[in-house]
């Protein structure tokens, strides 16, 4: 088996053989976009133990069953699957992961469970373990472990991972203390590196329009950018202003943001300042800060994502001032998410607007040319009628691990559906129907055909019935 190792933690690999929970499918556009953070779930069992139990449990249904990357426990890091291939680490009936990230996180993701015990020292040093191994992939991968390394329980509802590890080690469930262990050993500032075509000296190379998509995928999470007293409003200014400029801002308080002379300073370049007046329209994009020169109190600090001139909406945190509520100042337990919240103008308020790209840089456009050529695609707005001749059965999304509906419901020989488009997934053809007798349940999936013909043609294949193309 091959070794490697990852910031101190021994590293090795022992795939599962394909056709178990291994498909060899291979990750849209060919490499991670993002990381999951799990907790095998099952305390008191090591790496090895994990992977040797997906490796003999793959005879059973597609739809039970589940796989990820990388095992990591107190003493190694087994990886089980590459990471540059699909596995089944979240529902694909999960919302949370397409509205983050505009993907299926099976799709694109990698997917790392860390082993955790009753020892609660021998959780802590799979932690730590598990910390090394995800600052190692982030920087490896150039991804922002801050904005792109959801936890499961983040991302699905249903789930507590990687909250039961985090708990064993004595800590707060929320993923942000596992974002603490990654902070130690992650050293590298992910940064696309890219030249403005149109944009002044010092501006971001993103867009306005880009850089507030991206606060709008910020709502609901937590954000503590100096490890310091939890989820306080600057440390949401700092995850903003280190997304556009790869550095965080000055200040004793959120209320000293226009006026620290090192601000000013990089204000010069990357920013104009201005002070609220009666006339004043706010814009998309800018930095807010309440209070400033009252003397009292640290002021606050929010992302403006829409305004008028009567009132602005923002996106802020701690503004209920449930940044952090109890524990330790390095460790708080703080409930308060970034929130979208509308608020007035008020006299003594600021307003700090970016200087934005004005277009797509070059790098950026051919990035998005290039991701838009490697990505496959594998949707078809083909429409038909297909008859059954066999009993089908109906999954809420196309793939052999979407989840499987109510054996009542499955599709009986000679009943009939039409269907608006048709996908391509895990070796079959699956068609994207509504049931004729209740159409007001929306969308569902069954297959048509498994995959036989060389060249993948829909219309080659020996189909679970008859279609009528239309």
């Amino acid at each position: 088996m091959a070794t490697e190792n990852w910031k101190g933690v021994k590293v090795r690999y022992d795939l599962l053989t394909k056709g178990t929970r291994r498909y060899g499918e291979k990750l849209d556009g060919g490499k991670p976009q993002f990381i999951v953070a799990h907790d095998t779930g099952n305390p008191n069992t090591s790496a090895q133990t994990n992977v040797n139990y997906y490796e003999n449990t793959y005879n059973i249904p597609w739809n039970s069953v589940a796989s990820a990357h990388i095992f990591v426990d107190d003493k190694e890091c087994v990886v089980c699957i590459p990471t540059t291939e699909k596995a089944w680490h979240v529902l694909y009936d999960a919302p949370t992961d397409n509205l983050w990230y505009n993907k299926d996180a099976n799709d694109v993701a990698i997917g790392v469970e860390i082993c955790y015990f009753s020892d609660k020292e021998r959780s802590r040093k799979a932690l730590d373990n598990g910390a090394r191994v995800l600052a190692y992939l982030a920087e490896y991968w150039n991804i922002d472990y801050k904005t792109r390394m959801p936890g499961h329980q983040d991302i699905q509802s249903d789930k507590q991972d990687p909250g039961n590890l985090l708990q064993a080690c004595g800590y707060g469930r929320n993923t942000s203390n596992l974002d603490k262990q990654v902070a130690k050993y992650y050293k590298k500032d992910v940064k696309v590196k890219v030249t403005p075509t149109s944009a002044k000296k010092g501006a971001t190379t993103l867009t306005r329009d880009e850089f507030v998509k991206w606060l709008k995928a910020t709502e609901g999470k937590q954000y503590d950018y100096d490890m310091y007293a939890a989820f306080q409003c600057f440390d949401y200014a700092n995850v903003g202003w280190n997304k556009l400029f790869g550095h965080g801002l000055k200040g004793d308080g959120a209320k000293d943001i226009p006026f620290n002379a090192w601000n000013l300073e990089k204000f010069k370049e990357e920013a104009k300042v201005y002070k609220n007046t009666p006339k004043f329209l706010a814009k998309p994009g800018d930095l807010v800060v309440w209070g400033a020169q009252l003397g009292g109190g640290w002021g606050h600090v929010a992302w403006v994502v829409e305004a008028t001139l009567d009132y602005i909406v923002v996106i802020e945190q701690n503004w209920l001032g449930g940044g952090w509520t109890s524990g330790p100042i390095n460790n708080g337990t703080g409930w308060e998410t970034a929130t979208r919240r509308k608020h007035n103008y008020e006299t003594e308020m600021w307003f700090i607007r970016p200087n934005f790209a004005t277009k797509a840089t070059t790098n950026t456009l051919s990035n998005k040319l290039k991701d838009k050529k490697e990505e496959k695609k594998i949707t078809w707005n083909w429409k038909g009628r297909f008859v059954a001749n066999t009993t089908i059965k109906v999954r809420r999304s196309a793939g052999l691990h979407g989840s499987v509906v109510d054996s009542n419901s499955w599709l009986l020989k000679n009943q009939w559906v039409d269907f608006v488009s048709v996908t391509k997934r895990n070796g079959y053809w699956w068609a994207k129907f509504k049931y004729p007798t209740n159409p007001s349940a929306g969308y569902f999936y069954c297959a048509l055909c498994k995959i036989t013909d060389k060249q993948e043609r829909i219309k080659k294949e020996k189909y679970f019935g008859k279609i009528n193309w239309k």
